[in-house]
């Protein structure tokens, strides 16, 4: 009976834990130390996805704390490519924090909504970008912009789409698999997915079919790109 309340005792002071955390993190940058938000993973459950992957979760979205950004310096990237930066990137980098005012830090509350989180991976894009990360990089936080602005019901996600889908396709051109851990029948089918979603049928229905066709592939996948086709029927 006493080990029971003890173990009562720890359950009930987990689920009293805010779900978000500081982690300590150290600016690849400028060298400054400093404390970055993250959720906890016990406090949000993945309730769903939708065709190209974007996550649903209750009660909390992880995706809002996705971004790092130094709170000296203003560098910012995706939480997994904060400290994988080169010195010819951190010279890149710093060669724009001296040149434009528009990149130094901002502030933010203590809790993220949609629009910061699309705010924070813009930031992540534009250094992204100056630092010369790999297309797939690229594209993959235009998809997660796109993401934040669905659960805004905002049509400027179709815009992020489309930026993410050229970037992809870009990526399974000149890059070697996995691609944002995709293999290449995975981005074969986002490719045809946000082609779908950003209205280029014949050029979904080709990537589709190639996934539908092609050996080797996860019945899930193959599975979710019939789906996707079915889509296309009903749309036209």
């Amino acid at each position: 009976m006493i080990c029971l309340v003890k173990n009562n005792t720890k359950v009930n002071n987990v689920n009293n834990l805010s779900p978000l955390y500081n982690k300590n993190i150290k600016c690849p940058v400028c060298n400054a130390s400093f404390k970055a938000k993250a959720m906890r993973k016990g406090k949000y459950k993945l309730i769903s996805r939708d065709l190209d992957t974007m996550p649903r979760y209750e009660p909390y979205n992880p995706m809002f704390y996705e971004v790092i950004i130094c709170p000296s310096c203003g560098y910012a990237a995706l939480s997994p490519d904060f400290e994988n930066i080169t010195s010819l990137q951190i010279d890149l980098i710093n060669q724009n924090l001296n040149s434009n005012s528009k990149l130094k830090p901002h502030n933010y509350p203590d809790t993220y909504d949609a629009d910061i989180a699309i705010e924070r991976y813009k930031f992540a894009l534009i250094f992204s970008i100056i630092k010369k990360d790999k297309m797939s990089i690229q594209a993959l936080i235009c998809l997660k912009i796109a993401w934040m602005y669905r659960l805004k019901e905002d049509k400027t996600e179709v815009k992020f789409l489309a930026d993410a889908l050229n970037g992809f396709k870009k990526a399974y051109e000149a890059e070697t698999f996995p691609v944002c851990g995709m293999n290449q029948a995975n981005l074969m089918f986002l490719i045809g997915e946000l082609s779908r979603r950003v209205g280029k049928y014949d050029e979904a229905l080709q990537w589709l079919s190639r996934v539908v066709t092609k050996t080797g592939v996860a019945p899930k996948t193959k599975e979710m790109a019939r789906d996707s086709k079915e889509l296309i029927k009903e749309a036209l």
